[in-house]
């Protein structure tokens, strides 16, 4: 899994692939977390967390607009 991101590559996938990018993020965040220790671990965890936050406003932006 890549940790890559391109916000032009993002925007022009389908709402259903910015969703999946967005939780792959979060695994790669996820998983830098646990190789991690202190302010890094914090950061990584916190960093993870909003990926989900931000697919699951994606999720429920694109269940509303159908």
């Amino acid at each position: 899994m890549s940790a890559d991101f391109a916000l032009d590559q993002f925007w022009d996938a389908s709402p259903a692939e910015r969703v999946k990018r967005c939780r792959q993020m979060a695994a790669v965040a996820t998983q830098l977390a646990a190789n991690a220790s202190g302010d890094a671990k914090r950061d990584y965890l916190e960093i993870a967390k909003q990926w989900h936050v931000l697919a699951n406003e994606l999720e429920a932006w694109n269940e509303a607009s159908v």
